[in-house]
């Protein structure tokens, strides 16, 4: 996930299986990226500007 980063301490397993959160991103990319890493996540493309 090279050009990501996580930046909460908690593990993301740990904070998916408590809170049930959906993850918001800004790109394609970024959602395929994180989709990669763990198909379970729950990811919608925001299209915001950074």
């Amino acid at each position: 996930m090279e050009g990501f980063q996580v930046t909460h301490p908690w593990p993301r397993r740990q904070l998916r299986d408590c809170f049930g959160f959906i993850v918001g991103v800004s790109t394609q990319a970024h959602k395929d990226a994180l989709l990669q890493r763990d198909e379970s996540l729950k990811i919608v493309v925001t299209g915001c500007k950074r």
